[in-house]
């Protein structure tokens, strides 16, 4: 697995997520040689953790997207993404092998592994590293820097959770491609 963070921040959404590339037989020591997530040409942010490729092809599916909101979201985003990977080995007993984030302005989603859409409203993580990731989050609400949230989110998540790294990188929705930052 590994982790993927946003977080709201005014007129933009920021999206930090770590490199370690993990398989079903164990965890690898090595890194993808690019972020989990992807900032299309639209300015949409597009993340996951599990299956690396499902983030490809949410990528494709989100290209042609111009705004967001719930609606869009479940109707042009996730229906049509979960159809595309029916009878893969992306998809299998009616669940998404991982869990994906949409982001775009000042909207983000995510895209539970059986399909529920949720609006994030403050800041949201996912996958092996959600939890230890949403506690550093929750202890630096006073941090009014949002990609030094991600940052110190990313490295605790890292010390403690094998299949995650502590290598960050990270992007907004407005301005920045993804950088690496730690």
């Amino acid at each position: 697995m590994s982790v993927v963070i946003a977080i709201k921040s005014k007129d933009r959404v920021y999206v930090g997520c770590d490199s370690r590339m993990s398989s079903e037989e164990g965890y690898y020591d090595s890194y993808i040689s690019r972020p989990k997530a992807i900032k299309l040409d639209n300015g949409m942010i597009v993340a996951g953790v599990g299956n690396i490729g499902i983030v490809d092809i949410l990528a494709d599916v989100a290209k042609n997207i111009t705004n967001l909101n719930h609606d869009i979201v479940v109707t042009k985003i996730a229906l049509p993404l979960f159809n595309k990977l029916s009878g893969t080995v992306m998809f299998s007993n009616g669940e998404l092998d991982g869990a994906l984030l949409v982001a775009k302005d000042d909207k983000a989603f995510v895209i539970s592994s059986i399909c529920t859409v949720e609006e994030i409203y403050n800041y949201n993580a996912l996958g092996s590293g959600k939890y230890t990731a949403l506690g550093s989050l929750y202890s630096t609400c006073g941090i009014k820097d949002p990609e030094k949230r991600i940052v110190e989110a990313i490295k605790a998540t890292g010390a403690s959770i094998l299949s995650v790294s502590s290598e960050a990188y990270v992007a907004d929705t407005k301005t920045n491609d993804f950088r690496k930052l730690a």
